[in-house]
């Protein structure tokens, strides 16, 4: 069976409620079958809210890139990255880090 293409886009304020829903999703999906279901309730609530998110959107030292299958039916979402410019653990070295934060 063929695959559909995966486009990777740069995510825009207008994607804080899909980022929110896929971000709580997959968060879910890999850490739920190990956690109390309430605290996971609590932090996916706090962490993946859509004004949350949003808000990350708007930082400046934060991107987001998107990951859909494109599909005849349209884009689906498959997947997502969060990017932190600036931060680094202290074993790095550079004069522009990048970490991958989610």
């Amino acid at each position: 069976m063929p695959t559909a293409p995966i486009l990777i886009r740069c995510a825009s304020i207008g994607d804080a409620p899909l980022l929110a829903e896929l971000g709580a999703r997959t968060f879910h999906d890999a850490f739920g079958p190990d956690n109390d279901p309430a605290d996971m309730a609590q932090y996916v609530a706090s962490a993946f809210g859509v004004e949350t998110i949003g808000a990350e959107l708007g930082d400046p030292a934060a991107s987001f890139l998107l990951a859909v299958a494109q599909t005849p039916g349209g884009e689906h979402p498959v997947g997502y990255a969060k990017l932190h410019a600036g931060v680094a653990h202290a074993a790095v070295a550079g004069d522009r880090p990048l970490q991958i934060s989610r």
